[in-house]
C-alpha cells in the first residue's frame, strides 16, 4: 500500500524480498516504482535485473534503452557501480563516440572506488580504443586493482612487467 501512494522505499523493500525469493519479475516491478519515485539504489537494481537476470529471454533494444536510462540515472546521483554498468553497455554498442563516454563512466567509477571501473579503464588505455593508448596509466590502474585484490588486474600487472613496463 505504502509502494502505490508513493513511498519509494516501500517499492524498494518490496522489490528486495522479491528478489531474495528469486522471483525477478515481481522484483523488476517494485525496483522499477522505486526508480520513478527516485530511489536511486532500485534504478540499478532494475536495470541489472533486466540485462543480467533475464537470461531466459532474450533482451531487446528497447531493453537495453530501459536499462541504460535506468543506470544513467543511477549513477548520475552517485551509485558509482552503476557508472561501471552503463559504461559496459556503452562498449557493446562498439562506435567510438560510445567508447569514449564508456571510459569517461569508467573514470568515474574507479575514482569512486569501482574497483572494476578502474580495471575497464586500464583496459581501454592499453588498447587505444576509444581514447588514446597510454600503458603508463593502464599499469598504473591494473596496479591499483591488484593492490586492491582484483586478481584479473593483478594478471594483466603481470604481463605489463613480463612486456618490460612498469
Amino acid at each position: 500500500k505504502s509502494c502505490n501512494m508513493g513511498f519509494g522505499e516501500a517499492c524498494y523493500r518490496l522489490g528486495e524480498l522479491y528478489r531474495t525469493k528469486g522471483k525477478f519479475n515481481r522484483s523488476l516491478i517494485f525496483h522499477e516504482k522505486a526508480c520513478n519515485y527516485n530511489k536511486f539504489e532500485s534504478c540499478y537494481i532494475a536495470a541489472s535485473l533486466i540485462i543480467y537476470n533475464n537470461e531466459k529471454k532474450k533482451v531487446g533494444k528497447s531493453d537495453i534503452k530501459k536499462a541504460l536510462k535506468m543506470f544513467k540515472k543511477a549513477c548520475n546521483n552517485k551509485i558509482y557501480d552503476a557508472c561501471l554498468e552503463e559504461g559496459i553497455l556503452y562498449m557493446k554498442k562498439g562506435k567510438d563516440e560510445d567508447v569514449k563516454t564508456a571510459s569517461q563512466l569508467f573514470d568515474l567509477a574507479c575514482r569512486n572506488n569501482v574497483v572494476e571501473g578502474c580495471f575497464n579503464l586500464g583496459i581501454l588505455y592499453l588498447n587505444g580504443k576509444g581514447i588514446k593508448k597510454d600503458p603508463i596509466k593502464a599499469f598504473n590502474l591494473f596496479e591499483r586493482t591488484c593492490k586492491l585484490n582484483y586478481l584479473p588486474g593483478c594478471l594483466l600487472l603481470g604481463t605489463m612487467y613480463e612486456n618490460g613496463i612498469g
